[in-house]
Order: C-alpha cells, then sequence, then structure tokens
C-alpha cells in the first residue's frame, strides 16, 4: 500500500466512475498527490420515443397537473427540448407557469429561468427525496397533498421513497422518464477497474452519481466477479458526492466511508484528500474488540456507586462540583469506535452485546467521564411495535409502515421488551461486569412524542406536519398512539434498570417543535 501522508493522497490509486467530468476529476486528483483510474460507468441517452413524456404533456395542457418536480438540469432541459418539438414552447411555458414548480437544486433552477418559467419551490441542499417533501410539506400553497396531481421530471432512476412518500399523502403521480442511463459504447476500463478492486491495487473509489453503482455492480455480474467485487469494496474507502448517490449506494449495499460538506466534485476531492490518510489506514486492519476483565457486583460497589457526584446529583443533593451534562456521540471523537462501525452496521452495533460494552466502556474511559452511558439507540423500540427500522448514511434513520390512522395505531403491537430487547439487557448486564464497580451506569430512551413522531413522519422532520396534523385531526388515535409507547417505555426503562443501569433518561429530541 502507498504511504499516505496527511493533505494529500500521495500516490494512493483512486478510481473514478464519473463519466463527463472524467478529465477534469482526474486532473484534481493527480494535483493532489493521487493516481486517478478512470473507469466511465455510464452515459446519457435520450430516449427515442418519447411516449411518457408527450402524455404527461397532454395532461399539463389540460390542466390536469397541480404539481411539478425538476429533479435535474439535464433532464429538464431535454424534457421541454421534447416538448418544444410537438407542441411548441410557448404553451408549455404557460402550462408550467400556472403549476406549482418544485426545483430540485440550481442545475433545474438555472434552465426553467431561461424558458422563463417561475420556480415555486427551490429545495435546499443536500436536495434529496425528504427535502424535496419537507419542502412540499411547509409551502402554505401545497400543504396537503390529498389528491393532488403531481408530476416527477424523473433522471435516470426512478426514486421510489419519494414516489412512496408523495403517495403516502394521497397524491396522484406521474412519472415522466426523460433519459435513461446506460452503459458506455467501451465497458473495457470499467471492467479492468473492476478487477483492479479485487487484486486490492485501489485503495479509493469515487461515486459521483446516483446510477453508476448500479451499472458497475451490473458489469462485474455479467463476468461473475459481482460477489469478490462486493468483498473487495469493503476495503477500499468509499466516497459519494452527496447524499443521493449515497442514497442510492446504502440501497446497493455498499457502506459509504466519505461524503463532503457540500453535493460537489470540486469539495469531494479537496476534502478527501485532506482526510485520505486516515480513511485509508482505517481498511487497513478489522477492528479488534478487547476482552475486558469483568468486576463481580456487591453490596459495597453498589453503595459506592450511590455515593457517586452523579448519582447525588440526580438526587439534588449538595455535591462539591457543579455539575454538567456533556454529551458527544461516540464517532465525533472515538477512532476506535469509527473502525468498528465501518464494519458492522449501526443497528447490528446496538444489538450486539459484546459491542455494545466494548463500545460503553471506551467512551468512559476515554473522556474520564463521571459516569458511563449505555452504547444504544432511541428507536430500538421501532421493531417491537411491527415497524422495520434501517439507518442510511443520506437519511439516517428509515422507518417503513404507514402510521396515520387510528387504524393503522391500532395495527401496531404492544412492546414486550422481555421478548423483543432481550438483546439490550444482556448488553447492560455485561457492560456492568465490564465497567469500573465504582462508576455509574446510565441507561435511556426515547419520550413518547419523539418516538411518535418518528414513527409517523417515517424518519426526521424539519416540519413535523403529519405529526401534528394526527394529533389535531384525530386527538383519539393520538392519545392511543402515546399510551401504547408509554406502556412499552415503561417496561423497557424497568428492564433496564433491573439489568443493572443506575439512573434512566429520556430523551425528547424534537418536543422542541411544540408550542
Amino acid at each position: 500500500m502507498p504511504q499516505v501522508a496527511a493533505g494529500g493522497f500521495q500516490g494512493a490509486r483512486v478510481v473514478v466512475f464519473e463519466s463527463r467530468m472524467a478529465e477534469a476529476m482526474a486532473r484534481s486528483i493527480r494535483s493532489h498527490g493521487g493516481e486517478p483510474i478512470s473507469a466511465p460507468s455510464l452515459q446519457e441517452v435520450p430516449l427515442e420515443k418519447h411516449h411518457e413524456a408527450f402524455a404527461f404533456a397532454e395532461r399539463l395542457l389540460a390542466g390536469e397537473v397541480e404539481i411539478m418536480i425538476c429533479m435535474t438540469g439535464v433532464g429538464t432541459r431535454l424534457l421541454l427540448e421534447a416538448l418544444a418539438k410537438r407542441y411548441g414552447i410557448e404553451p408549455c411555458v404557460r402550462a408550467l407557469s400556472r403549476v406549482t414548480v418544485v426545483a430540485r437544486g440550481p442545475k433545474p433552477i438555472r434552465v426553467l429561468k431561461e424558458y422563463g418559467i417561475p420556480v415555486t419551490i427551490a429545495v435546499p441542499e443536500p436536495n434529496t427525496w425528504q427535502e424535496i417533501v419537507q419542502a412540499l410539506d411547509l409551502d402554505p400553497r401545497s400543504l396537503s397533498l390529498d389528491g393532488r396531481t403531481i408530476a416527477i421530471q424523473e433522471y435516470g432512476v426512478s426514486n421510489d421513497r419519494l414516489i412512496a412518500a408523495l403517495k403516502e399523502r394521497g397524491a396522484k403521480v406521474i412519472q415522466v422518464p426523460v433519459y435513461r442511463w446506460a452503459l458506455p459504447d467501451d465497458t473495457r476500463p470499467l471492467r479492468h477497474a473492476i478487477q483492479q478492486v479485487i487484486e486490492g491495487t485501489v485503495q479509493i473509489a469515487l461515486f459521483t452519481n446516483a446510477v453508476q453503482i448500479l451499472n458497475v455492480i451490473r458489469v462485474a455480474s455479467e463476468h461473475g466477479l459481482e460477489r469478490p467485487f462486493r468483498e473487495a469494496l469493503k476495503r477500499v474507502v468509499v466516497a459519494s458526492v452527496g447524499p443521493s448517490t449515497s442514497e442510492s449506494l446504502a440501497h446497493a449495499g455498499v457502506e459509504v466511508d466519505f461524503e463532503p460538506t457540500h453535493p460537489k466534485m470540486g469539495p469531494l476531492i479537496d476534502e478527501l484528500a485532506r482526510q485520505a490518510a486516515d480513511l485509508i489506514r482505517a481498511h487497513v486492519s478489522e477492528p479488534v474488540v478487547q476482552a475486558r476483565p469483568t468486576h463481580p457486583e456487591g453490596p459495597q460497589t453498589a453503595a459506592l456507586r450511590r455515593e457517586s457526584l452523579l448519582l447525588k446529583a440526580c438526587r439534588r443533593e449538595p455535591t462539591p462540583v457543579t455539575p454538567v451534562w456533556l454529551m458527544r456521540q461516540a464517532g465525533r471523537y472515538l477512532k476506535a469506535y469509527r473502525d468498528i462501525r465501518n464494519k458492522v452496521p449501526f443497528l447490528e452495533l446496538c444489538k450486539r452485546k459484546e459491542l455494545v460494552a466494548e463500545l460503553t466502556v471506551m467512551a468512559a474511559e476515554t473522556i474520564k467521564a463521571d459516569a458511563a452511558i449505555l452504547f444504544s439507540d432511541i428507536l430500538l423500540l421501532v421493531e417491537p411495535l411491527g415497524l422495520s427500522l434501517e439507518y442510511t448514511s443520506e437519511d439516517g434513520p428509515v422507518i417503513s409502515g404507514r402510521v396515520a390512522t387510528a387504524h393503522d395505531i391500532d395495527r401496531l403491537e404492544d412492546i414486550d421488551p422481555a421478548k423483543s430487547l432481550r438483546f439490550v439487557f444482556d448488553a447492560v448486564r455485561l457492560t456492568r461486569s465490564a465497567l469500573d464497580p465504582t462508576l455509574p451506569l446510565i441507561g435511556f430512551a426515547g419520550a413518547p412524542f419523539t418516538l411518535a413522531s418518528y414513527v409517523i413522519e417515517g424518519g426526521t422532520s424539519k416540519s413535523f406536519v403529519r405529526t401534528k396534523q394526527l394529533m389535531y385531526q384525530d386527538p383519539g388515535a393520538w392519545r392511543a398512539l402515546m399510551e401504547k409507547i408509554s406502556r412499552g417505555l415503561v417496561r423497557y426503562l424497568n428492564g433496564q434498570i433491573e439489568a443493572g443501569v443506575d439512573a434512566v433518561q429520556l430523551f425528547d429530541s424534537w418536543v422542541g417543535c411544540l408550542g
């Protein structure tokens, strides 16, 4: 492996799957001391027959389309050019000027302005499907999407989550594919790059488009190399230009190691070069979970913990120092955590008691805190409710399963932590035995409102429109949901206490959105 110093690639071999900007990216990588490997993975191919586009135009001109979402600049331009040839540009511009036009980022905005089409909603960075939905939820002209017809200009692949989110809100969705992504005419450079990844001669892989990973895996599969390629990719630093590309990689089962602060190629290479050394080293060796000695529990150690600074402060008794609550995510400051996280998905980490104990004790020992807090997550109660939970690098937690009506809430299961969350209690016991016997251990859970908002919104939210709608429109259903969650929380926290935590905390992360 090349020696990689901080502040540059220093000879690292970087495979680039970009097509149009391949040469510019190669020059930039060289300027930062890297060795680029160009492997174009796609080409943009306009559809020869725009059947869906023309069908959309007929409905647009008839006044049946109420909202138009423009996903890309190239796609928006091609759509308008195709419509202009058949209908003339002026009728199309007039029709679009009468609807709510949503532009996903600056590129479609520029095209729409060229044609004199007003942009009603400009979606902010990072321009993912969630920002699109949230922008629609917040806009007073589109607060309710129920029964409204929304057209989506697609950009090579359909965004299933965007479509599902709009349909969940009652919208009628028209998909308008304008161009498709195809493999390049010459796939030899791509096949060569795949082989080099498998052979271990590549240290970094750059993805700059949501479709690239699909074509790369397709070529690998066609040559019987998909499995070794996927395994080899785990040993390579995978860099994504932004959230949309990261989402596509996550869907393909590829974990993203790096994403720039802004979803552009310049920051991608500049920031990646500065962090290349640490990122590459993290992939050189497997993380080691240390074996820790166990500390038997007894009345004396429990009494010592009872007189600790944390527990005295919790009981509002005098302490020699002013209590300060310091909370910091392990991933922000513990390299050992990041090494483990690169190999183990987050949800799996929370369910493996040995890793939970290791990370909890590691964090407490590193910062010399007056207490340890269990490595866990507030959303572990989601799956026992009968919903599915996954974590993506772009969206964070994503919860699948509609919770919008009293009927949906009735179908949610009653939480029995002794069965469905036993792994947490096992982790508490193991952590307690590995932790300094005089150091208190804090358990926690998400408060009812925060958990309810997560399951209703399907993840994080900036507006909590759906949550507030349920609260105001059906107070009975809202109360039933809060009671169901609260019953499970009581059992869950009591289970943590019985397993050995010394204090518990409720995190009501989103309650600040209420008056």
